[in-house]
């Protein structure tokens, strides 16, 4: 056979791919994550289950307060338990020096942001920030 000839063959039957029925009911072998299954029914993990909702409330402060944008925090290392309550203060700078050691005390750490952004809000703003961060 030659190079031309064997180039110009096509399969006879391609196969078609299907993305799964969403419909479908999931299948018994499928157990979704942070559930237990060690016993014939499955139960939920109350540690892991409280760790999913504090992550999600972190996450949702993280993207919805207007200082966390500024920052931009990451998480540096594993989450740690309370940290101890902020100080108040009527002085700007002092307040965001208390955010920032409040969110490396929570090992995380603020990405690059232009400081003038982070001057620029309301000191009460940044109060009800940190109050929130504590709170949570």
């Amino acid at each position: 056979m030659s190079r031309w000839e064997w180039g110009a063959k096509v399969p006879a039957k391609w196969t078609a791919l299907k993305a799964p029925d969403l419909e479908e009911e999931p299948k018994e072998g499928q157990v979704p994550a942070g559930i237990k299954t060690e016993t014939s029914t499955p139960t939920w993990n109350e540690a892991d289950l409280e760790f999913r909702y504090y992550r999600k409330e972190l996450q949702n402060f993280m993207t919805h307060n207007p200082i966390m944008r500024i920052l931009q925090p990451t998480q540096i290392g594993d989450q740690t338990g309370p940290v101890t309550a902020p100080a108040t203060t009527d002085n700007k700078l002092e307040a965001i020096k208390i955010l920032m050691n409040l969110l490396q005390e929570a090992s995380l750490v603020a990405g690059a942001f232009d400081a003038d952004d982070l001057f620029r809000p309301d000191l009460r703003i940044l109060q009800l920030s940190t109050k929130e961060r504590f709170d949570n």
